[in-house]
């Protein structure tokens, strides 16, 4: 819902920071965001429910945004450099998974965008303590190399709306 929110509150939101969702590509034509906001995003290639390559469990695929198209419709919406820079994350945690930080600079607004593309995710909170490394049935597997938690913060505290 934080994405649907983002698009027709722009003007009143700094940034945003979903997990595991995108948005129906329907809505960012019916509600084109009226400024750049800037984007924290987090996504498991294997998460079962909202799918990395678009669309979602109980819809057809592609009736939403792959993870990748969603991260490229807000860069090119807050103007930021379209390629993005790319850093392989430490893998901290012996967990199946491997995250990529991928990060559009150099945009309006100071409307930063960066996903956190978690190889091996399922559809789960990124670092949560009690579970990081479970593989939790039928959602998929935890990352324990990254701290959804602490990374929002970071980015919020540096993103404040003007």
């Amino acid at each position: 819902m934080i994405n649907l929110a983002a698009l027709q509150l722009a003007d009143k939101l700094a940034a945003i920071a979903p997990v595991a969702g995108t948005t129906a590509q329907q809505f960012t034509q019916r509600y084109p965001p009226s400024k750049p906001l800037a984007v924290l995003y987090f996504h498991g290639t294997d998460d079962p429910f909202a799918y990395f390559s678009g669309g979602s469990k109980g819809t057809r695929r592609g009736s939403s945004f792959s993870a990748e198209q969603f991260v490229r419709y807000w860069a090119e919406n807050n103007g930021c450099k379209l390629t993005p820079e790319k850093t392989r994350m430490a893998d901290r945690v012996a967990d199946d998974t491997r995250v990529i930080r991928i990060t559009y600079t150099d945009c309006k607004a100071n409307a930063d965008v960066v996903f956190y593309k978690i190889e091996g995710g399922g559809h789960t909170w990124p670092g949560r303590t009690d579970l990081s490394g479970a593989k939790m049935k039928p959602l998929g597997q935890v990352t324990g190399d990254i701290d959804a938690n602490r990374l929002m913060w970071d980015f919020f505290k540096t993103h404040v709306r003007q």
